[in-house]
């Protein structure tokens, strides 16, 4: 009987020990599940991050080449404006010798009208005066 009792008690000590190992490894496995799902949130997270990052790089990219081409077209716009202005420039000036050349010909063809003028009274006084010198010869 006491033989038994040992035996009984042993079975269950190791029933005990049986159920204990067992309950170890099922928390063993809930702990590796959860270490697996951990590693899985923070791989996604990882994936989402590189992804953002690159999306990022691509859009700053974007800025760039449109900063860079607007910097081409403003370039483009200030050199055909200074060359506007240096036609226009040219043009006023161009303008001012054309007045100066025809206030010069105006006071020339002046000067020659009063030349001819003068030529014509001068003409018109030696006429009369020969007239007269004629009528008192007569």
């Amino acid at each position: 009987a006491r033989k038994a009792e040992e035996e009984r008690a042993a079975a269950m000590k190791a029933q005990e020990a049986a159920a204990a190992a067992e309950a170890e490894a099922r928390r063993r496995d809930i702990e590796e599940a959860e270490s697996a799902r951990k590693a899985e949130e923070e791989r996604a997270a990882a994936k989402k991050a590189h992804e953002a990052a690159v999306a990022a790089e691509a859009e700053a990219r974007r800025r760039d080449i449109e900063e860079a081409e607007a910097a081409r077209k403003a370039e483009e716009e200030r050199a055909a404006a200074k060359k506007a202005h240096e036609a226009a420039v040219a043009a006023e000036a161009e303008a001012r010798r054309r007045d100066i050349e025809e206030a010069e010909a105006a006071r020339k063809a002046e000067e020659e009208r009063a030349a001819a003028k003068k030529a014509h009274e001068a003409a018109a006084v030696e006429a009369e005066a020969r007239k007269r010198d004629i009528e008192e010869a007569e």
